[in-house]
Order: structure tokens, then sequence, then C-alpha cells
């Protein structure tokens, strides 16, 4: 997961989130948010194509869910909508 966030934040360098939901239980967390930012560097889609920068603004609604053990995560599921990520960039979907 941490070579997927780098290789995000690379492509989207401005990007922020918006928290629109969180939970805790015990040593789960859950955060309903939106990412915010513009497309200005290389990113690999799902397909594992390079897709170039488009200069687009990203608005993008995800969750992620995280273990935690001694304060620190341990595992972290990023969910989000692909076809979503790549209508707003642009990227034909046929």
């Amino acid at each position: 997961m941490g070579s997927y966030l780098r290789e995000f934040w690379a492509a989207f360098p401005d990007v922020n989130t918006v928290v629109l939901e969180s939970f805790d239980v015990d040593d789960m967390t859950a955060d309903e948010l939106v990412l915010i930012g513009t497309h200005t560097g290389p990113y690999l889609g799902p397909s594992g194509k390079v897709i170039p920068p488009t200069g687009r603004p990203l608005h993008l609604r995800c969750c992620y869910v995280c273990a935690i053990e001694n304060g620190l995560i341990v595992s972290l599921r990023l969910y989000f909508d692909q076809l979503e990520l790549l209508a707003q960039l642009g990227v034909p979907l046929v």
C-alpha cells in the first residue's frame, strides 16, 4: 500500500483530503473522505499503463479502513471507484 500511496501523491502532489465521516471501534478505524487535487504527474492506471499528466482536477470519494496496534497503523485498505477516477482524468473507458 505504501508504494501505491507514494505513486498516487506523485501523480496528484497537491492532493488534500476532506473527511466526511470517521468511525473508530476498538483497534479499527474507517473514514469516508474526498480526495481533491490536480493530476500533474504520471499515474499508473489499473490496466498497468501509465497515464501522463492531464492537468485535470480530481474530486474522488473514497473510504479507508485501518487496523491499529500500539498507536501505529499496521494495515490500511483504501477503496475507491477506479472508473470514476479514470473518467475524471478523461481516460477513454472503452
